[in-house]
């Protein structure tokens, strides 16, 4: 029987491999061949101890157990490469069980040959001087399935360890091309603005050069200003609210001299003196929807009126225009409003709310940011 001098050795033993830091342990069982050569020779040392205490014979004890030993590794490498590798993770459990029943059965054979070829001899064939704990096949199953257990919980840490930096790597790799991904899908929608942003501007202004306009120097003075804006500033990731503020009034001021007096024009802007960093181009498109979409079509008095106020962490802007009297019912949405709504979920994730109401005479869009 286990006295507990016996089991203060062994819970010593398991306390201290507890109180290791998790990092060193990760980093001694990672290191193969130290785990290996550390573990096996600790327990073959607290085996040799613990087994000769019984009859304080630690010599044949020590000589009894360097020929035990190598077949209690061998079980359990075999417990551990083979059973629960390829039948437990697989869940093969009736395989399992049968192949450690015959484990067991071939273990308790070798054990008493053992016992029988080696230490009978060392005793000179007198059955009495024997170390009676040898005799006890309990007593050595039990040292054989605690130092097989206690391999295999070390081998499962490792295998955790391993499965949580794959994974981790794997998630690392995939947020890494998300991010790529969404930066090329950013980019794409910036370079979208920038054609389609020229194209109705310089449709404008052909309208202007058939009509020769007087205004028409100057129009070409604020394209001047809306193309320095698109070509440097639209390339930075983010840009002052002024600047964004001051793009869309040179753009009024462009449709204004285009438009004459065909619509009644109502501006608010509040929160352009704050230090507030946006994207480029956000804005821009609700405005350019408003004139292509709501002032340009109809030939009667139109409105638009646009507004914006800063609030603690939250900037508004809002867009309000007449729809012409012979349009359909909902208004048709641009590719500048598709792209802005891509955008905001890409740079602007739960940090946004866009609102829009279409009703049969007018067009409202709103739009909040958490900034």
């Amino acid at each position: 029987m286990m006295c507990l001098s016996d089991l203060d050795v062994i819970s010593k033993f398991i306390l201290n491999i507890r109180s290791m830091n998790k990092s060193t342990l990760y980093l001694f069982l990672n290191s193969k061949i130290t785990f290996e050569a550390t573990y096996w020779g600790s327990m073959l040392i607290i085996s040799c101890l613990f087994l000769g205490h019984f009859h304080q014979d630690y010599f044949n004890t020590f000589l009894f157990c360097l020929v035990w030993f190598p077949f209690t590794i061998g079980f359990t490498y075999y417990l551990n490469n083979v059973l629960i590798k390829k039948y437990l993770y697989s869940k093969k459990y009736f395989r399992f069980f049968l192949y450690l029943l015959y484990a067991f059965i071939v273990s308790s054979f070798v054990q008493i040959t053992l016992i029988v070829g080696v230490f009978i001899v060392l005793a000179d064939l007198d059955y009495n001087k024997m170390n009676p704990i040898i005799n006890d096949l309990s007593m050595l199953w039990f040292v054989q399935l605690f130092t097989s257990i206690l391999y295999s919980s070390f081998q499962q840490i490792k295998e955790e360890q391993k499965k949580r930096e794959t994974i981790h790597q794997l998630e690392k790799e995939k947020l890494q091309i998300e991010l790529q991904l969404k930066e090329l899908e950013l980019n794409t929608l910036k370079d979208q603005i920038h054609p389609h942003f020229l194209f109705n501007t310089l449709n404008n202004i052909y309208g202007l050069a058939i009509e020769k306009s007087d205004d028409l120097p100057h129009i070409l003075l604020q394209l001047s200003g809306l193309l320095d804006y698109l070509v440097y500033q639209s390339k930075e990731e983010n840009v002052a609210l002024a600047d964004e503020i001051k793009v869309l009034q040179q753009y009024i001021s462009l449709e204004q001299l285009r438009f004459d007096d065909r619509f009644a024009l109502y501006i608010d802007l509040q929160g352009g003196d704050q230090d507030i960093q946006i994207i480029p181009f956000l804005l821009f498109p609700m405005i350019e929807n408003a004139f292509k979409h709501g002032i340009k079509p109809t030939n009667d008095s139109a409105y638009l009126k646009i507004s914006s106020n800063y609030s603690v962490d939250t900037f508004t802007f809002r867009v309000e225009n007449s729809k012409p009297k012979n349009k359909s019912p909902k208004l048709h949405e641009g590719t500048g409003l598709i792209n802005l709504k891509k955008r905001l979920e890409i740079c602007y994730p739960a940090h946004h709310q866009l609102k829009i109401n279409d009703t049969l005479d007018s067009y409202y869009i709103q739009l909040k940011i958490n900034l």
